[in-house]
């Protein structure tokens, strides 16, 4: 059986103290996304992150501006190069990483997450990237805590030690 992850939210910490869920949504400054976001236009006008969003792409180009402070990077990078742009356009506060397993998979292997809110919905799709395949020992790097909610889902949240 095999898990497929649609989307998780990794963010990474300006500062430990920031933990607090409420405090790391509006801290974030900056985010990464996949290439599931090179349709920005496909999110309105106004699009709700309010930050500058790089966008892993194999295929660059032009930077796009939108309504509320979004401005869009279609950017061929690594994992380290991306967030170090994401980083510098955040001066210092919070960056999160937005995207379906790969991009996950990607963060987590180059040793870049500090908190990973990963949720599991109960339903077996038979395909799909697997998530965990080659991150053995996570829990050596990581603090594992899990909830499940009455309808199922399953939030885990990874916190380096």
């Amino acid at each position: 059986m095999s898990c497929s992850v649609k989307n998780s939210m990794i963010t990474l910490r300006a500062s430990p103290a920031s933990s607090a869920s409420t405090e790391a949504i509006h801290s974030t400054k900056s985010l990464v996304n996949g290439p599931c976001r090179e349709n920005a236009t496909a999110l309105g006008d106004n699009p709700p992150f309010h930050t500058p969003v790089f966008v892993l792409t194999r295929h660059p180009r032009p930077t796009l501006e939108m309504a509320g402070g979004n401005t869009f990077h279609f950017i061929d990078a690594s994992p380290a190069e991306a967030l170090a742009q994401a980083r510098e356009a955040a001066g210092g506060l919070d960056v999160r990483i937005g995207g379906g397993p790969s991009t996950v998979r990607q963060f987590l292997a180059a040793d870049l997450v500090d908190h990973l809110h990963v949720v599991v919905v109960p339903i077996i799709l038979g395909r799909g990237v697997r998530l965990w395949d080659g991150l053995e020992n996570l829990e050596s790097r990581f603090t594992v805590e899990s909830v499940t909610a009455p309808s199922g889902v399953t939030h885990v949240t990874f916190i380096r030690r």
